[in-house]
């Protein structure tokens, strides 16, 4: 237990003063999968952005779902600007 809030502690510390220089490149996204009875879903959600100048990125967020709900199949795919600071 100690070690895992060590590496937590560490992970939060890297990230909370990360370099976010002019000319860096931000990637990230989500994925989940949930089921149940005779339901499924799947979510992916990748983003990318450039920072243009210190602390402040342009970029773009795309999320995909695949749905089955009993006999019913649904596709969701969705495109999205972001700017972050």
């Amino acid at each position: 237990m100690k070690k895992l809030f060590t590496v937590t502690a560490l992970f939060i510390c890297a990230t909370t003063f990360a370099q976010t220089e002019k000319g860096d490149w931000l990637v990230g996204g989500t994925i989940g999968f949930r089921t149940t009875e005779g339901n499924s879903r799947f979510n992916f959600s990748p983003n990318a952005g450039y920072f243009f100048m210190p602390n402040f990125a342009v970029g773009a967020d795309v999320s995909m779902s695949f749905s089955k709900i009993a006999d019913v199949n649904t596709t969701d795919i969705g495109i999205g600007p972001f700017a972050r600071y």
